[in-house]
C-alpha cells in the first residue's frame, strides 16, 4: 500500500470584484518505491524529493497554489498558479488538469452577448537540463530549459442552442518571453512563421448543441502541425485528434446526470521536431491525459442522495507506442 499524507491550508477571500483562493500544503508519501504510473487520468504529482531523514520508501513534496481574479463572473483578469481546463468534454484535448498546477496570467472578456474571448500566457517545466548552467550547479541539479505556453480561445453563440469555439495554443522555449505572443487578438499560426517557424502550434475547434434544456451534444477536433500545402497529399502533416460526447441531466432523479464520451488521438500529436517544444510539463501531457496514440471510452452516472452525491464511473483507455 502507498499512503499520501497532507498537512495544509485552504483559504478564500472575496471582496466585490476581487477573489482570491489559496492552497498550501506539505505531502509525505509513504510506501512508494518508484515514480507514479504515467497512464492514469489522475493529476500528475508535483516535484517530489527524497530529503534527508526520510525512509527508504518515503518521498515528499510541497504545494503552493494561488488564484487571483479581478472582475465579474463574465469578464475578469487573473494571475494564477492553478489548474486549467479548456473544452466542453470531461476530458480535454487542449488544456487539461493532468499536469501539475502551473503559473499563468490572462483574462476572459465577454465582448458581446454572443462572443467571449479568453487569453493566457504561462510557464511550464520542460524536464530538459540547460547545459549552459552545468558549471554553476556541478554538485546539484541545474536549471531546466524554460518552456512557455500561450493560448487564446473564442466562443461564439449565434443561436440559443449552438455554441462554436476555436482556440490556438503555442509552445515555445529557449527565451523568457516572446512579445509576439503577448498580442491576444492575432492568430498564432502566421506569427510563428514570422518567428522562423521554430515553435509548436496546436489548433482546435469544438461545437456544442443543446438538444433540450437538459441534454447537450458536443464534438471537438484538434490539429497539430498543419501544413496547408500538404493537406490532401498522401504524405501529409494532418496530425489530429477528436472527441464526441453527450451530457444528459435530470433523467430519472432530480439533479442526476449521465455522460458518455469517446476520445481518439493520432500517434504524432503533442510532439515536435524539437523536443523542447513538446506539449508536456513535468513529463505529463498538457492536453489529453492519455497523450498521443490513445483512445478512451468514458461513462459516468451521478445522483444526489440527501447531502451526498454518488457517482458511478467507467473508463476504458488504451495507448499505443509513440
Amino acid at each position: 500500500s502507498v499512503n499520501d499524507f497532507e498537512v495544509g491550508i485552504f483559504g478564500h477571500y472575496s471582496n466585490e470584484k476581487l477573489n482570491i483562493q489559496a492552497h498550501m500544503a506539505y505531502h509525505l508519501i509513504h510506501g512508494i518505491n518508484n515514480e507514479q504510473a504515467p497512464f492514469t487520468s489522475a493529476q500528475g504529482l508535483h516535484f517530489s524529493t527524497k530529503d534527508p531523514g526520510l525512509g527508504d520508501k518515503q518521498r515528499n513534496y510541497y504545494i503552493s497554489d494561488l488564484q487571483i481574479q479581478y472582475g465579474d463572473s463574465s469578464s475578469y483578469l487573473y494571475i494564477n498558479k492553478w489548474d486549467k481546463h479548456w473544452g466542453p468534454g470531461v476530458r480535454s484535448l487542449t488544456v487539461s488538469n493532468k499536469i501539475p498546477t502551473f503559473p499563468h496570467l490572462g483574462f476572459r472578456w465577454q465582448v458581446t452577448d454572443q462572443i467571449q474571448l479568453e487569453y493566457f500566457h504561462g510557464q511550464l517545466r520542460s524536464g530538459i537540463v540547460d547545459s549552459s548552467y552545468l558549471n554553476y550547479f556541478a554538485s546539484g541539479k541545474p536549471p531546466l530549459i524554460m518552456r512557455n505556453i500561450a493560448g487564446h480561445r473564442l466562443h461564439w453563440q449565434p443561436l440559443k442552442k449552438w455554441i462554436f469555439s476555436i482556440s490556438e495554443l503555442v509552445i515555445y522555449a529557449n527565451r523568457s518571453l516572446e512579445m509576439a505572443y503577448l498580442l491576444p487578438f492575432i492568430p498564432f499560426f502566421p506569427v510563428q512563421n514570422y518567428l522562423n517557424d521554430t515553435d509548436n502550434i496546436l489548433m482546435s475547434a469544438d461545437l456544442q448543441y443543446f438538444y433540450q434544456k437538459n441534454m447537450r451534444f458536443y464534438g471537438v477536433f484538434i490539429m497539430d502541425e498543419w501544413s496547408p500545402s500538404y493537406t490532401f497529399d498522401k504524405k501529409n502533416h494532418n496530425w489530429f485528434g477528436w472527441q464526441v460526447g453527450i451530457e444528459w441531466e435530470d433523467i430519472y432523479l432530480k439533479r442526476d446526470q449521465f455522460r458518455l464520451e469517446y476520445t481518439w488521438t493520432d500517434h504524432r500529436i503533442y510532439h515536435h521536431r524539437f523536443e523542447v517544444n513538446d506539449f508536456y510539463s513535468w513529463g505529463y501531457p498538457i492536453c489529453f491525459w492519455a497523450g498521443p496514440h490513445a483512445e478512451e471510452i468514458y461513462i459516468d452516472y451521478s445522483f444526489h442522495m440527501g447531502v451526498n452525491r454518488i457517482k458511478l464511473l467507467f473508463s476504458n483507455a488504451k495507448r499505443g507506442e509513440y
